[in-house]
């Protein structure tokens, strides 16, 4: 059972900020049912940097928490790099 949030590349502070509260919610939504993953469409990011990379985090840390892994769905190979290189390809699940 997973749940789907679709990211964009360009989130100022304020959207970052209502990103997290929105992950938050399916968090605590689908965690008492069951659910394994919270799945993020990454289609229309092609890379990210520093303070999106922390909310990222700050959302797989959020979703471990509550027994659930963050999957990324349809990530760029430069976005895939971007996590590897920042260390915290362990917090993320995708497919290729």
């Amino acid at each position: 059972m997973t749940d789907c949030i679709a990211l964009r590349e360009d989130l100022n502070l304020e959207a970052r900020r209502q990103l997290m509260e929105r992950a938050s919610r399916v968090v605590e939504q689908i965690a008492p049912r069951g659910g394994t993953h919270l799945t993020l469409d990454c289609s229309n990011v092609e890379t990210i940097e520093g303070p999106m990379l922390g909310t990222l985090t700050v959302i797989a840390r959020n979703a471990q928490r509550h027994g659930l892994r963050v999957k990324l769905d349809m990530p760029s190979v430069r976005l895939r790099q971007d996590i590897i290189r920042a260390g915290v390809r362990g917090m993320f699940d995708w497919d290729v």
